[in-house]
């Protein structure tokens, strides 16, 4: 993108979210009808995966919006035997913005959809001699233009960003970007699987198969960036608007009274925590959190009244609302006091001389940056050896980073916040 300014780049990315989003629509429309295309397109735009990657400057957002697309218009052509070529392309332009991962998820959709089809002889069907010259030639631009831009050190690992998420970690990132619907994939999951109409469950498989899919590149690919995880939520959101357009009135009511329940219940809490309890701990509680956290407890009584009354639809539409709410919460409310804290923390690091950060703390290179300091950059494994310096750093653990700094070094905290710390490091002969 060839600026640096903040409204273009989130303009850039809110683009992205916008065609995809449209896509869902669409492929929803084409296959099952208006309803299970608007519901979807409500599910998938109202989760968290989706908020956090297009409401934000992200880079993952262009090869995420184009690989879903492209699996999706694969599905689409491939239920209607035609219409190949578009698939292929945008899954090339994926490869060549979002790296191997994106060639290896689509791969892998391919080859799950047409052997779980029974249908191996349909390979020869997709067009696969077209799509290898679509791929091909755009690895041969790609890599000719960044062995002449970047060099031949830079080319090897370009497209192999990320690293291993792991099994577990992976499980709660497709969880944490399916909220608050997550849920709904229980039932919808179920009614797809005891759906009678042959042509309707025929259907329903291949999105079934990205799902799938999508959680297993997550969790034991070697190289992936955590956000990847929105490429299950698109099609989670699929198979849970298609039951709620289709059998959401289903045999089974606390199965379905809970899994209504649930994602409702998740947003209000949030909104709750990010207004009111959050501030409370940090003692910055202001007027305007007071009035928000009111007007959470009043949509939560009126969730409350319709859950009841087993008014599912409304219950629907008010989790939606919560969403948004907490949505607008956290950029409004929570992040500018985040960001004020951080500020702060920033400001008074700076003022210490000599200052160190981590190489690999890009938060805290950029914060410190800011505000004037040059700080020195150093590895993890640094050692002082002959005066005092101090050392600022982003981290999750406090008292873990303290435990292991001070194996080296004698370590005095000076300052220490929720996520950061500065410490006063000396070498061990200054005890």
């Amino acid at each position: 993108i060839p600026t640096d300014h903040i409204v273009w780049l989130r303009s850039f990315n809110l683009a992205a979210g916008i065609l995809m989003l449209s896509g869902v629509y669409i492929f929803n429309l084409r296959i099952w009808g208006k309803k299970t295309a608007i519901y979807a397109s409500l599910l998938f735009g109202t989760s968290l995966g989706f908020i956090s990657v297009f409401g934000t400057v992200n880079t993952i957002a262009l090869p995420s919006a184009l690989i879903v697309l492209a699996v999706m218009g694969f599905i689409y052509a491939y239920l209607n035997d035609s219409g190949y070529f578009l698939a292929y392309l945008l899954a090339a332009m994926a490869m060549v913005t979002g790296g191997w991962v994106m060639a290896g998820f689509f791969l892998f959709c391919i080859i799950g959809i047409v052997l779980m089809d029974l249908s191996p002889q349909r390979f020869l069907g997709i067009c696969p001699i077209q799509g290898l010259c679509i791929f091909g030639f755009f690895m041969m631009l790609f890599y000719l233009v960044l062995r002449i831009a970047g060099g031949p050190a830079y080319v090897p690992d370009v497209l192999s960003a990320g690293k291993d998420q792991g099994l577990f970690k992976g499980i709660w990132l497709v969880i944490k970007y399916n909220l608050p619907w997550i849920p709904l994939l229980i039932p919808a999951w179920l009614f797809s699987t005891g759906e009678k109409d042959k042509g309707a469950w025929q259907k329903m498989l291949p999105v079934k198969i990205a799902l799938v899919i999508a959680i297993l590149v997550l969790c034991f690919s070697a190289h992936i960036p955590e956000g990847y995880a929105l490429l299950s939520v698109p099609f989670g959101a699929t198979l849970g608007g298609y039951w709620i357009a289709e059998g959401m009135r289903s045999r089974r009511p606390f199965l379905l009274h809970a899994c209504m329940l649930v994602p409702g219940a998740i947003a209000i809490a949030c909104g709750l925590v990010l207004a009111g309890v959050d501030p409370l701990v940090s003692k910055a509680l202001m007027p305007l959190n007071l009035c928000v956290v009111a007007g959470f407890l009043v949509l939560s009584l009126v969730f409350i009244y319709v859950a009841k009354r087993q008014r599912y639809t409304q219950m629907l539409i008010l989790g939606m609302v919560s969403v948004f709410a907490v949505s607008w919460t956290y950029t409004q409310i929570y992040l500018p006091e985040r960001l004020k804290q951080d500020d702060a923390f920033a400001t008074q690091a700076s003022a210490y001389s000599p200052l160190l950060v981590f190489n690999d703390d890009l938060y805290m290179r950029g914060y410190t940056g800011i505000k004037g300091n040059d700080p020195v950059i150093t590895g993890r494994n640094m050692v002082p050896v002959c005066k005092k310096a101090y050392l600022a750093a982003s981290t999750s653990d406090p008292e873990g980073l303290a435990k292991r700094l001070g194996q080296q070094m004698e370590i005095t905290p000076l300052k220490v916040a929720r996520d950061k710390v500065l410490f006063l490091i000396l070498p061990r002969e200054h005890q």
